[in-house]
């Protein structure tokens, strides 16, 4: 049985550049503000560390309104 329905392509552009004042901390937790430049609009974003493994760091970042 084949889908009628189309695949979604899971494509998200990312931002041209990002500007994090403090910095990002390697520390569980820690949530920062930044500014975030998409298609050459400024928008501020907040970026949180959501796993810190020896030199390794993921983090999670949304746009706020």
């Amino acid at each position: 049985m084949t889908s009628s329905v189309p695949p979604i392509p899971f494509v998200q552009d990312g931002p041209q550049s990002v500007s994090c004042p403090s910095g990002l901390r390697a520390k569980m937790d820690y949530t920062v503000a930044c500014m975030a430049v998409f298609k050459g609009e400024t928008k501020k974003m907040l970026i949180s560390v959501t796993g810190v493994h020896g030199d390794r760091v993921s983090f999670d970042y949304g746009l706020t309104k």
